[in-house]
């Protein structure tokens, strides 16, 4: 009796076995026609379709309900007829073709019911791509769903009812764009700095200069030291501009670029403030190819637009209506700062590599340090003296870190003097410490500069620089650099 119920409990596990083995089998084989299982893709690609040298290209997206049309020319360039004019990126369709020329999937399911191709997404596709040779041939892809499990995309061939594919959620990718996507964008001069001259913006009512200076184009009267871009607002006497400023200015110029393309019509200027605006953006530079003409200059012109939230400029070239987004937030500091904002602030920016000898002299005391490069080795003298590095080290860094005072500007270039320091007449220009400059520049030349500080009034000083008054600097300020100089003594 034992022996018969052990037997029928034997036979009942083996039919349940059986039956869950058939259905993992079915439920494996529904999954697998269907893509919508936990099956892994296959190494193994499915050939879908092999497209090669298409001269239409149809793309329709439901989402947008728009529909691009693009045709090539004798010349193998690609043609949008809505805008003729307009230069498409030939990269841009070679990839497409380069897509469909051998197209694969991951999965292909046969013979699907209506009610599968309606969930694959296939009765109302949200991409139509429609491929037409030189022959008149066309081949149609319709993209319907995505897959959830597996983040691909099916697919089917000329409407086909026999087969549907997986792909690739890139594939998909490659048809879902629109017309900005396939603009060749427009490249912008890239300048060497040692050619950059100035630039300049203006709208018609404020205009801002900056002007890079050289060991080629200084002026008399403008020696700089080791200052390179200066600004002028509204012809307003020039000032150095901050380091940080400069350094992204000259950033920007020696790689200018259009980030993105953000309109192609009438109605994209006007979205991005192009048709509002009278800002235009010139770049002046040296054309080395043109140093034996007349003018060895060129330029080049923007009309810029409004902002993003970056404070990046929407720009066009002139003549055109392609609106770009202009890469880099300097331009509107130079053009929407204040003085304060922009102006280099350090009484002196200085390169202790390039120094040979320093005078300095506080009406007391006097000081000639000459540094001597030769031989591989750097050695520094006071007034023939050996001295430490490291004590001359400290009163540079003394002197650059020295800073004008909040009102920088002197009484005689504000129309509003009343707010700015005024000079006490019993103790103006009286002598606090006077500093000549001798150093090399990289092609070997000498130049000679002077900084000068004299009294202004009890609170501030006044720092000129090559006999121009330039700042003022508090005199607890001053005090400091005079007490670095006696320590050097």
């Amino acid at each position: 009796m034992n022996k018969n119920k052990s037997l029928l409990i034997l036979i009942f596990v083996l039919v349940v076995c059986v039956a869950i083995y058939a259905v993992v089998l079915i439920v494996s084989k529904t999954n697998e026609d269907t893509g919508t299982g936990s099956e892994e893709e296959s190494d193994t690609q499915i050939d879908i379709v092999n497209i090669t040298s298409p001269v239409q290209i149809s793309i329709f997206n439901a989402e947008t309900e728009e529909t691009l049309n693009f045709t090539k020319d004798e010349d193998g360039n690609w043609i949008w007829p809505q805008k003729t004019d307009l230069t498409l990126d030939k990269t841009f369709f070679d990839s497409i073709i380069q897509t469909v020329k051998d197209l694969n999937g991951t999965h292909e399911i046969l013979s699907p019911t209506s009610g599968q191709l309606k969930e694959f997404g296939l009765e109302s596709p949200a991409l139509t791509a429609e491929f037409t040779d030189e022959n008149g041939g066309k081949t149609v892809l319709r993209f319907g769903a995505k897959n959830s499990y597996n983040n691909e995309y099916y697919v089917n061939v000329d409407n086909s009812t026999e087969k549907v594919y997986l792909v690739s959620e890139e594939i998909y990718s490659s048809f879902d764009f629109d017309i900005l996507d396939a603009v060749a964008t427009d490249l912008l001069p890239q300048i060497k700095e040692n050619l950059l001259q100035s630039v300049t913006m203006s709208d018609g009512e404020k205009t801002v200069v900056c002007t890079m200076y050289t060991s080629e184009n200084n002026k008399a009267g403008l020696e700089r030291f080791n200052y390179e871009w200066y600004i002028s607002i509204d012809g307003g006497e020039e000032f150095p501009i901050d380091t940080s400023v400069a350094e992204n200015l000259t950033a920007l110029l020696t790689g200018m670029e259009f980030l993105s393309c953000k309109s192609v019509s009438e109605e994209g200027m006007e979205e991005f403030g192009i048709n509002e605006s009278d800002l235009t953006l010139t770049v002046k530079y040296t054309d080395t190819a043109a140093e034996d003409s007349e003018d060895k200059y060129s330029y080049v012109v923007l009309h810029l637009g409004n902002t993003d939230d970056n404070k990046y400029y929407y720009a066009t070239l002139p003549d055109s209506d392609v609106v770009y987004l202009l890469g880099g937030g300097a331009y509107y500091k130079l053009f929407n700062y204040t003085y304060e904002e922009l102006a280099y602030t350090h009484i002196a920016n200085i390169n202790i590599n390039k120094i040979d000898k320093l005078e300095i002299n506080d009406g007391e005391s006097n000081a000639g340090i000459v540094i001597d490069r030769t031989g591989g080795d750097i050695s520094y003298t006071l007034n023939g003296d050996d001295v430490e590095y490291s004590d001359f080290e400290d009163f540079i860094d003394v002197l650059k870190s020295i800073k004008a005072s909040a009102n920088t500007k002197l009484p005689e270039d504000d129309e509003d003097k009343d707010s700015l320091p005024q000079k006490d007449d019993s103790v103006y220009g009286k002598e606090v410490l006077a500093i000549d400059f001798t150093f090399t520049q990289a092609e070997g030349l000498e130049s000679d500069f002077t900084l000068s500080i004299t009294r202004f009034n009890e609170e501030y000083n006044l720092v000129s620089f090559m006999g121009r008054d330039t700042q003022l600097i508090s005199t607890d300020d001053t005090d400091k650099l005079v007490e670095s100089f006696h320590s050097l003594l």
